[in-house]
């Protein structure tokens, strides 16, 4: 070998051609790796526009012989037509990272008006309206309003879109942040609730309905903000103004659910629990580490066991306890109100084992809504991803409660 390398150093055709040959080959195999790239891409694209065509059209479930139900869900168009997710980023991950590009996109494209309230206990929660001046003048005190809850960590800003959305239809926005959600303060005293809080959420809805007392309120909750949608229509008091409900992307009975996330997207399942110490940990830390808890919860190694080490922070006694009040699967049966259920069986964080479907066949005022893509509250469309499927169904629901609640005035 050193006799050839001598040789070859000591010939300069031998070596020009020699370095010729080998570019040629990196190129010619450059070139098929571009090749097989492009092919497989192709292939992913056509599987993307397989699932608008052949498997688009969502599947609806509900309660046979629910007559209201049924009237309701008639109006709804797009329970009729079939979605297509955007091709080229029709499964789970690329549309959770459209979504995360569309909420960059859209989080300062409106101006907010923040209404903080006081619970009885001293805490603090924080209603937030979506100002936006082309739509906002059209806007009446009768106006109908979306009640928008909120993601496990979001903020005031994350639902900017759907808020958009809502306004281009006539329907005043405002979200529903949750203790130690809205980003311009802390907590005030050491609770705080994964899922939400009952008592928390019929004091910011009280609050909506003392603003725009003959308005017309329908609920949207988003992932978690959707268990506690439930939650709080299972619990609502009569006479309550919320008259429709959407609850998007559950998780379902969350005794299993968040064990399930972490058996089938255990790499995600981190990063969600890594997100969770930041959001309610770090972030109230001043607040919060004076309590046994906080330290437990810090050396969460699961979200599973995030949940448990935090029931302190709750209010609760026991994991049993706080499940018992938590859980929205302890109080989905008591609603009274048209609820609308948006479930995809590509979602990585609410997966398809977690979704009853003998519920909405079971169950008066429910309607479950499966699709075969949308990821977790994904739901992209357009070649662009530039459009929520999601958000469209959700207001054409609501919509339609409403002109079924207004005909039977």
């Amino acid at each position: 070998s050193y006799s050839f390398c001598t040789l070859l150093f000591n010939n300069r055709n031998m070596l020009q051609a020699s370095v010729r040959w080998i570019a040629e080959a990196a190129r010619t195999l450059s070139q098929k790796k571009w090749l097989l790239a492009g092919l497989l891409f192709a292939v992913y694209c056509a599987e993307g526009l397989r699932k608008g065509f052949i498997h688009g059209k969502p599947t609806l479930y509900y309660k046979k012989h629910d007559s209201k139900m049924e009237r309701i869900v008639k109006r709804v168009d797009l329970l009729q037509r079939k979605y297509f997710p955007t091709f080229w980023a029709h499964s789970a991950l690329p549309q959770l990272a459209l979504l995360t590009y569309q909420k960059i996109k859209h989080s300062h494209t409106v101006s907010l008006r923040p209404h903080t309230l006081q619970c009885p206990d001293g805490g603090e929660v924080t209603i937030v309206e979506y100002i936006d001046d082309k739509y906002h003048k059209k806007l009446t005190a009768t106006s109908p309003i979306v009640a928008i809850l909120h993601t496990i960590t979001g903020q005031e800003r994350d639902e900017v879109e759907f808020g958009k959305h809502a306004l281009e239809k006539g329907w005043r926005p405002i979200i529903l942040c949750r203790r130690g959600h809205y980003s311009k303060s802390t907590l005030r005293t050491p609770k705080w609730n994964v899922m939400g809080c009952v008592d928390d959420t019929k004091l910011m809805i009280s609050h909506i309905e003392s603003l725009y007392p003959n308005a017309f309120i329908g609920a949207c909750g988003m992932s978690a903000g959707s268990g506690q949608t439930v939650s709080y229509i299972g619990n609502m008091d009569e006479g309550s103004p919320v008259k429709g409900a959407v609850s998007l992307c559950p998780a379902y009975s969350i005794d299993k659910a968040f064990g399930n996330f972490q058996n089938s997207s255990p790499m995600l399942a981190k990063y969600i629990l890594s997100c969770l110490k930041s959001h309610f940990l770090t972030r109230h830390e001043e607040v919060l580490n004076q309590l046994p808890a906080y330290h437990k919860a810090m050396k969460s190694d699961s979200i599973d066991n995030f949940m448990k080490n935090s029931v302190q922070f709750t209010g609760h006694d026991s994991f049993e306890d706080f499940l018992s009040e938590s859980n929205p699967m302890e109080h989905y049966d008591n609603n009274r109100i048209p609820c609308l259920v948006l479930n995809s069986t590509d979602d990585p964080l609410c997966v398809e084992q977690n979704i009853p479907y003998h519920i909405a066949g079971d169950t008066s005022n429910y309607a479950l809504v499966i699709t075969k893509a949308g990821s977790h509250v994904g739901y992209r469309e357009g070649f662009f991803g530039q459009s929520s499927f999601m958000h469209r169904l959700a207001m054409e629901f609501l919509q339609s409660v409403r002109m079924e609640h207004e005909q039977n005035l």
